[in-house]
């Protein structure tokens, strides 16, 4: 003990109700009591790469950036309540998918705060997500195919070109729109850790019409974006480019019926289960679809998983190459078992 230290106990100090105190005013990770939901978001993001991620962490940050922090960015972290959480869901009562986004992001981010020491307790205990969620079905018509594929065709490049990709390999729309030159490896697209949604590299065969469409992608920029139109961000506009496919499959599907048709709305994921609903018809194993969407729960989980460490690359090539040969028979009107090879535009 320090001679200053000894002193205060002679002048009546207590130690250890003062360090008592500090804890009262501050966590054992020395944050204070006053820190808004602003700060504690800065640190989150800064160390949650660390952390198993429910989805990416640039979508965690978006719905921060424009549900959260407007709305209680400035209150205390140790003063939020259950109302305050609240404000922030009703403002989404009329998007009832991204309310339960960003219920599980605050849900997320106080659990987190409570093992850092930044708060004791979280105001969400007890509280269920605002909407039940639903487990989407939509899958395109071999109809809808047709038509898709005419309307990309005359969207061309990059979003024509980039929503094919997404049909014709199952893979999430940002995982296709982020793709670069030095992901391609020969005859096989391999997404880096950082941006497969499970953190896991996965490998994807190219299938002929796939590789044809990256070849002839124009090469603009040092990063060497595939779809992309400054050379050094990926494209964006994705809503208005999804409203063009929505027109465009409409004017289709109309010429060809000889009148308006009405096509049930979509969304560009739902291209994926498109695929995968595809590939399954065309009696592909479920465990071979599996490991094409790079899913890591369904058929092979748990201890299984674990031992499993097969890439399937053979069959991942074979299932693949069958769905583009499916897409291209459907595309061209002729029997589903006949080879139709997908020409890619140039």
């Amino acid at each position: 003990m320090t001679v200053k230290a000894l002193e205060r106990i002679e002048r009546g100090a207590d130690p250890a109700q003062e360090k008592a105190q500090r804890r009262r005013e501050t966590g054992a990770a020395g944050h204070k009591r006053g820190d808004t939901v602003s700060a504690l978001v800065a640190e989150y993001l800064k160390l949650r790469p660390r952390q198993k991620a429910i989805r990416s962490i640039g979508e965690v940050k978006r719905i921060f950036d424009v549900y959260v922090l407007p709305v209680i960015g400035s209150r205390p972290v140790a003063k939020l309540t259950k109302r305050d959480v609240l404000d922030v869901l009703d403002i989404l009562a009329d998007r009832p998918a991204m309310a339960n986004r960003t219920f599980e992001a605050l849900r997320a981010l106080l659990n987190w705060a409570i093992q850092r020491d930044w708060i004791a307790a979280s105001p969400m205990a007890g509280m269920e997500k605002p909407f039940e969620s639903k487990s989407r079905d939509r899958v395109l018509s071999a109809d809808e195919v047709r038509w898709f594929w005419q309307a990309t065709g005359a969207m061309g490049y990059p979003f024509g070109d980039a929503l094919r990709v997404c049909l014709l390999t199952g893979q999430r729309v940002g995982e296709v729109t982020g793709m670069t030159r030095r992901e391609i490896d020969g005859d096989t697209w391999v997404i880096p850790p950082e941006r497969a949604k499970n953190g896991e590299a996965h490998a994807i065969p190219l299938a002929p019409a796939v590789a044809a469409i990256i070849e002839a992608a124009p090469v603009i920029g040092d990063r060497a974006l595939v779809f992309t139109t400054t050379g050094d961000t990926p494209i964006s506009g994705r809503s208005k480019a999804k409203a063009r496919l929505d027109r465009l499959m409409a004017e289709a599907a109309a010429k060809e019926r000889g009148s308006p048709v009405e096509i049930a709305p979509f969304r560009i994921h739902d291209l994926r289960r498109t695929a995968a609903s595809g590939m399954a018809e065309i009696r592909i194993p479920p465990h071979f679809i599996e490991a094409v969407l790079n899913h890591r729960t369904g058929i092979i989980k748990g201890i299984a998983r674990v031992y499993n460490r097969f890439d399937y690359a053979t069959e991942k090539r074979e299932a693949l190459e069958a769905w583009e040969r499916r897409v291209g028979a459907i595309v061209s009107g002729e029997a589903p078992a006949n080879v139709i090879e997908l020409e890619a535009r140039r």
